[in-house]
Parts: structure tokens; sequence; C-alpha cells
């Protein structure tokens, strides 16, 4: 009788053992669908990021080029205002 029982706490052992297993084998496929996920969504940033500085780079040129108009109207009203 102690065989069986002994038997019997073996098999159950391990089938915890297998679903124990089991569970690790599902942690890891999830984590790698994490890190994946990650990855992906670190590419997206990053290319957002990249697009926006170009975006900010445009405007600071655009200013530029409009406060050199600007100075140069000033520049060319205060000659003027010199003269009369």
């Amino acid at each position: 009788m102690d065989k069986k029982k002994d038997f019997a706490l073996d098999m159950e052992a391990r089938s915890n053992q297998r679903t124990e297993n089991a569970d690790v084998w599902t942690q890891l496929q999830q984590k790698e669908a994490d890190i994946l996920l990650a990855a992906e969504l670190g590419k997206a940033l990053l290319e957002k990021n990249e697009e926006l500085v170009k975006q900010q780079e445009k405007l600071i040129e655009e200013y530029n080029a409009k406060l050199e108009v600007g100075f140069r109207f000033l520049f060319q009203l205060i000659i003027l205002m010199g003269e009369i």
C-alpha cells in the first residue's frame, strides 16, 4: 500500500513540476512578447522624435529668416529717418 501511495505522490509531484515548467515557459513567452512590443514602441518614439526635431529646426530657420527681414526693414527705416 505504501508503494501505491508513494507512486501517487510521485506522479502528483511530477504533474506539479510540469505545470510549473509550463508556467515558466508561458511567462518566458510573455516576457519575449513584452520585449518585442517595447522595442517597437521605442522605435516609433525615436522616429517621432526625429520628425519633431526636423519640424523644430524648420521653424527655427523660418523664424530666423523673418527676424532677418524685420531687422533689415528696421535698419532701412532708421537710415531713412536719419536722412529726414
